[in-house]
């Protein structure tokens, strides 16, 4: 967190913007406008004649001074332009694509305060696209002078650094178009360490002009390629003035025997662990294999109680209609019998049925006769 004596903004900071006019400049000078430590200027170099008026009228709480050349500016001799116009204590470099958040200027003033030692101090970096949308990979990089001198890993806009290093000759070389941040840096860490703050200060967008940061890092060893090349050139300069001693940390920055054990036994309880997986995904397999070959038994019975409960329910349809029709015939037989009963001519023969029962030797009983009320 930023200390009272930052708070107060008597530390005037100058900020090295080299822009081409494109929109994000915009967002950049926004991000100015916000930091909590006010006491800026800003340096805007017009690397291209591109009319920015509109950006600098868009920011009337910043003290922007625009420098403009009378001829297209590389990306060196711009960033000279600006340190050479500089009037602040300290300085920090922000292309118009970038950002940086509110408090990063003011925490690294605060880092360099409490570590009077260094001249210089950065942040971590996060990557964006170009949108500005985030993305998970962050530029996060404890300060290594022996990694420095083979590789890049500081963003040039997560650094403020004292004017002292520019007042002890330290310039951007404008033989180079690409590494030229980087070669600024060794000619820092000649003069000074660097103060590293693992919180995320800066924010790199993607797709943008720099060439440096490709994913594949192999290119950067191809001799064919622009990386390769200018990996080499940069090499051709500082061997000249490397000494035994920087030339034994590089190499030793270099020997990643105990990092290569490390990362082959990882491998092996990756492998280990994946083939445990797999034999667990084997086994789960299977017992879905035994459960889907139960569920089409459980199936093929089902189907078969299904036909077999509609065969029955047809049989007993039938059988209901039968008997239906049947008790339709006994109501018609008991109606029949009834008018038989009742009938003028069952009643007149009866004397005479009586008779032939009683031929036949069968116990009779006399027939009644009928009555006057029948006749």
């Amino acid at each position: 967190m930023p200390t009272d004596s930052v708070a107060s903004n008597d530390t005037l900071v100058s900020i090295i913007c080299r822009s081409l006019g494109r929109p994000f400049l915009s967002q950049a000078l926004s991000s100015l406008a916000d930091q909590t430590h006010s006491n800026l200027e800003v340096l805007l170099v017009n690397t291209n004649g591109e009319d920015h008026a509109a950006f600098i009228q868009a920011h009337p709480t910043l003290n922007i001074k625009e420098l403009t050349a009378s001829e297209q500016l590389p990306r060196s001799e711009a960033a000279n332009t600006g340190m050479a116009a500089a009037t602040g204590d300290y300085f920090l470099f922000l292309d118009d694509d970038d950002w940086i958040g509110s408090e990063h200027i003011a925490t690294l003033l605060s880092a360099l305060r409490e570590n009077p030692d260094v001249k210089a101090a950065y942040s971590c970096t996060q990557k964006t696209e170009e949108d500005g949308t985030l993305l998970d990979e962050v530029f996060r990089q404890d300060y290594d002078a022996a990694l420095l001198l083979r590789d890049n890993y500081i963003p040039i806009h997560s650094v403020l650094f004292e004017r002292s290093l520019y007042d002890q000759g330290c310039r951007f070389d404008t033989e180079f178009e690409i590494f030229e941040d980087w070669d600024f840096w060794l000619q820092a860490s000649q003069h000074t360490d660097f103060k590293f703050i693992d919180v995320v200060g800066a924010y790199y967008r993607g797709g943008g002009d720099s060439e440096t940061r490709q994913e594949d890092i192999s290119v950067r060893y191809q001799q064919d390629h622009v990386l390769g090349k200018a990996r080499a050139k940069l090499f051709d300069k500082w061997l000249e003035k490397w000494s035994g001693s920087d030339l034994n940390r590089l190499l030793g920055s270099m020997d990643q025997a105990p990092l290569i054990s490390s990362l082959q036994d990882e491998v092996r309880s990756r492998d280990d662990k994946l083939n445990a997986e797999h034999q667990t995904n084997l086994e789960h397999q299977q017992q879905i294999s035994e459960l889907l070959n139960e569920s089409a038994t459980l199936r093929d019975r089902t189907d078969n109680l299904e036909h077999s409960l509609k065969h029955a329910e047809h049989h007993i349809t039938a059988i209901e209609q039968q008997n239906s029709s049947l008790q339709d015939d006994l109501g018609h037989l008991h109606e029949i019998q009834r008018q038989i009963t009742n009938s003028i001519s069952w009643k007149i023969t009866a004397p005479f049925r009586w008779i032939r029962r009683s031929l036949s030797g069968g116990k009779q009983v006399a027939p009644k006769q009928p009555s006057d009320s029948n006749e």
